[in-house]
């Protein structure tokens, strides 16, 4: 059985490009997870920024495998747009709130750091 390219080209690329965006992510998460013990030994940033590092790795993690799975599916399945089960829907509500939350993570650390660098200043 022949795929039409409409069905899957486009999208083969979007999760190709992420998929190779979340190995230079993987490269520079395990730098920071090796570097920032050992350079930093600031209580704020083993008790603060640690935690939220490892939360938006594992929320990028949850968004790779998920977008992985729904291309597979639909490559296999040859849909366009596969909104007909209930698990692609649960895992759409899913990612939008692992986008949400990496979205209010990463906006802590923006407050965080700024207000640490005005007491500074």
């Amino acid at each position: 059985m022949s795929i039409p390219t409409i069905y899957s080209l486009a999208p083969l690329i979007t999760v190709i490009v992420e998929c190779v965006l979340y190995g230079a992510y993987v490269v520079i998460f395990g730098l920071a997870i090796w570097i920032m013990p050992q350079k930093f030994d600031v209580p704020s940033v083993k008790k603060f920024l640690f935690p939220i590092i490892i939360a938006l790795f594992v929320l990028t993690t949850i968004n790779i495998a998920y977008d992985l799975v729904l291309e597979v599916y639909a490559i296999l399945y040859a849909i366009s747009s596969p909104k007909e089960k209930a698990w692609i829907i649960a895992g759409q509500i899913i990612n939008q709130i692992a986008f949400l939350i990496s979205d209010i993570l990463g906006d802590i650390v923006l407050v965080h750091v700024s207000c640490s660098i005005l007491e500074v200043v």
